[in-house]
């Protein structure tokens, strides 16, 4: 059955729309003090990464720590661990050509290391530009809180 014209537009009307009410949420989390706990971004960061796979081919594993201590989180560091996340995350969606995602959260000795992996088809960061802006964004946000950010890619050949 074909579409009409009609149905095409109220389908891109409610994904624009279901678009700008997730970026309103996001905003409205990122400048509310009452999230600046480390529980409170992991809560956040597996309700964001679970809904964001949701409808998609992509199945993704989630393994946060199950015990969090109560430490006051800055709201650039939050900010900017999350801006991280959800561009590794639009990345797998739209460039690698995976199928199964893994975001990881650890905390070892007052530091936060989170890693996002995919199985998808990887790039050759010396050649590739259309990643180079992302990738250059994310390890800047990381140094900007005094962080670290690492990009591993296996090609297959």
């Amino acid at each position: 059955m074909k579409e009409t014209e009609a149905e095409v537009i109220v389908s891109k009307i409610k994904t624009s729309s279901r678009g700008v009410l997730g970026n309103m949420s996001e905003i409205i989390w990122a400048i509310n003090p009452v999230h600046d706990n480390l529980a409170s971004m992991i809560s956040y960061f597996r309700d964001y990464t679970s809904r964001f796979f949701e409808d998609t081919p992509v199945k993704c594993t989630i393994d946060f720590p199950e015990e969090v201590p109560e430490v006051s989180i800055a709201p650039e560091l939050r900010r900017n661990l999350f801006l991280v996340l959800k561009e590794s995350l639009n990345n797998i969606l739209k460039h690698a050509f995976a199928s199964n995602a893994y975001v990881e959260i650890k905390l070892p000795e007052n530091q936060i290391m989170m890693m996002i992996k995919d199985n998808g088809t990887g790039f050759d960061m010396s050649s590739s530009k259309k990643f180079s802006n992302g990738i250059k964004n994310m390890k800047r946000r990381m140094e900007e809180v005094g962080g670290s950010f690492e990009t591993v890619s296996y090609t297959h050949l």
